[in-house]
């Protein structure tokens, strides 16, 4: 839910459209939900994710936790990989 930028009442999310609709009538806001990195995931293929995998098992692209500035630096850092798993993916 959020309010919306065009008539200020309220756009609730959609999740067959995958967006934020405005509950006004006469109001045709339409925003799509921005990708998340575990929306992502699950749309990867079977060889897409291993090799992903693969990346983060072999230290690749994002060593073993997705946080560079996190002192763990261990594949066991759950909350690195939370926080990772709910930001806007990037390309």
């Amino acid at each position: 839910m959020k309010i919306c930028p065009k008539c200020g009442g309220i756009a609730y999310y959609d999740s067959y459209h995958h967006a934020y609709i405005c509950n006004r009538a006469n109001c045709d806001y339409w925003e799509p939900k921005k990708p998340t990195n575990y929306d992502r995931l699950i749309s990867m293929t079977p060889a897409e994710m291993s090799e992903f995998l693969g990346e983060i098992t072999n230290d690749g692209e994002y060593g073993l936790c997705p946080d560079s500035n996190c002192k763990c630096r261990k594949s066991g850092c759950a909350g690195c990989w939370l926080d990772w798993l709910i930001e806007e993916a990037g390309e």
